[in-house]
């Protein structure tokens, strides 16, 4: 404001690790016309984005129970279809989970691998990956989009202990996708035995 008085102002919350940048546009055109305006966050309890016209103050009211509290305020609240990425903040294991069904970047991909399902280190005196990284693991199991290219169809997924494999486009194409976003969850499947298992399927995890 002291930069440019005159421009509008706005506050987004910094948890939201599914946020587009197409949808955090609708958000703010649905809020262009009124003084203040806010909206919840997908539990609609707390709020995740509010602004200010150009010529009044943001007063915030962050906190437990905001959204009730920016309302009482005057706030007007946004209604906006498609939006969930905007409104999906992370305070539980829940929220990470919904943030994660969304599709998140590439390093909250690798840092929530491995959070939300003990894998084999949280054992005790269970051994950790191999230093060759070598992928053991079940014939059908859940793991964390990683990487994607649209135009070959193929990527990678971080197993549980953070371990990236490779999948190749029979194998997205087997699972019925259209899209595939870094840091959803999906379900793998795969076939053989050792250095030689790969996988044949990749599909969205139902949460």
């Amino acid at each position: 404001r002291a930069a440019r008085p005159a421009a509008p102002v706005a506050a987004l919350n910094a948890d939201l690790p599914a946020l587009r940048p197409a949808e955090l546009a609708r958000v703010l055109a649905a809020a262009t016309g009124f003084p203040r305006a806010f909206l919840p966050d997908a539990a609609g309890v707390g709020t995740t984005f509010l602004s200010a016209a150009s010529g009044t103050e943001l007063r915030p009211e962050f906190g437990t129970a905001s959204r009730a509290r920016h309302a009482a305020s005057g706030a007007a609240e946004i209604v906006a279809a498609d939006v969930g990425s905007v409104r999906q903040d992370v305070d539980t294991g829940d929220d990470l989970r919904a943030a994660l069904g969304l599709g998140v970047g590439p390093h909250t991909a690798r840092a929530a691998a491995g959070l939300l399902i003990p894998d084999r280190r949280s054992r005790p005196g269970a051994p950790g990956p191999s230093g060759r990284h070598r992928a053991e693991y079940a014939a059908c199991m859940q793991a964390t989009a990683y990487t994607y290219d649209p135009d070959s169809r193929s990527g990678s997924v971080l197993l549980d202990d953070g371990t990236p494999v490779e999948f190749d486009t029979a194998a997205f194409d087997a699972g019925g996708l259209r899209l595939l976003r870094p840091g959803q969850r999906v379900r793998i499947e795969t076939e053989g035995e050792g250095d030689a298992r790969r996988i044949t399927l990749v599909t969205l995890q139902t949460l």
